[in-house]
């Protein structure tokens, strides 16, 4: 037997012990929220994350100290809603949450793979941008369901609030319009889809019944089953190419195909008008304004009672 080996091993052994040790540091638990515990190497991650968003928004942040306990409080206030998403029955299916990655994909004018390259370039592994953003979605329910929808605007409110100041005229280009939108997917690509069109927009040029081909082809849920048809809107809050094509489409004819976030669109503009909204708009601001400090309001209670309701330990 080699008379160094105990030596050999007793010296390996407390290499391993060190390295063991050191990870534990590295790794330590900061705070505890109920039974999952959340780690420095976790809270380093997340100031990491927000120094860069800071740095993108041309901010100046705090500093370490400030940054990591407001870092800290942010997970935190996450955990606990994602306990409370999880005790009551509040989740996102897979399928979801495809469609979700698949949305995000179209929005940014992108193919799912495009996308995966993109989020690998930000230095984000596809697996953890597809967990935020079930999480994300998740917690989108949960504030739904325990905040939002409970929520309650009275017509005394409204009217006080109207009161205070008087509805100004304002008179808002309308719409009447119908068009027709296909969805891109892995089997029929950008370029099938803005070919399938084309086609479309020529047989509704020779004569085509718009509404039956809209409640043939249209993924559009809400006016494929009206013939394509939209109601009176001003297009405010509508993607800047479906309001450029509508602008475009005002002098006659069927426009497009063109790309907007959700897919490519033929339209047809049926009129146009102007209408005195002051009234209306002032109602509509109110509602949102009550609605609004509601909100804010509801959920700072709804969060703090999450916080008193749970055991929360922080250990530094």
């Amino acid at each position: 037997m080699d008379p160094r080996l105990p030596g050999i091993t007793a010296a390996a052994a407390l290499c391993c012990a060190s390295a063991a040790a050191q990870a534990v540091v590295l790794d330590r638990i900061v705070a505890v929220v109920e039974n999952e515990a959340i780690t420095e190497r976790e809270l380093a991650k997340g100031v990491m994350e927000a120094r860069a968003m800071l740095s993108r928004r041309d901010r100046k942040a705090p500093d370490e100290r400030t940054l990591s306990s407001q870092v800290l409080q942010q997970m935190i206030i996450l955990q606990l809603q994602l306990q409370e998403a999880e005790r009551i029955g509040v989740s996102v299916d897979n399928v979801t949450l495809e469609r979700a990655v698949e949305s995000e994909a179209q929005r940014r004018g992108l193919t799912l793979e495009q996308l995966r390259q993109a989020r690998e370039r930000e230095n984000e592994d596809f697996r953890e941008f597809r967990r935020h953003l079930r999480e994300r979605l998740t917690l989108e329910r949960l504030v739904q369901r325990e905040v939002v929808n409970r929520i309650e605007v009275s017509e005394r409110e409204i009217e006080e609030l109207l009161k205070a100041g008087d509805a100004p005229k304002m008179m808002q280009l309308q719409y009447r319009l119908r068009h027709i939108l296909i969805i891109p997917d892995p089997v029929d690509d950008d370029e099938k889809v803005r070919r399938k069109l084309l086609n479309i927009k020529r047989q509704l040029e020779n004569g085509a019944d718009f509404a039956r081909f809209a409640r043939r082809y249209s993924q559009d849920p809400l006016s494929s089953i009206h013939g394509g048809e939209l109601d009176w809107t001003s297009l405010d809050g509508y993607a800047p190419e479906f309001v450029e094509a509508a602008g475009r489409g005002r002098g006659g004819g069927i426009v497009g195909p063109f790309r907007t976030a959700f897919g490519w669109h033929v339209l047809e503009v049926i009129d146009v008008r102007k209408k005195n909204v002051g009234n209306d708009e002032a109602r509509r601001r109110a509602i949102e304004r009550v609605r609004k400090e509601k909100l804010d309001e509801s959920m700072r209670l709804w969060l703090l009672r999450l916080r008193e309701n749970s055991r929360i330990e922080v250990r530094i």
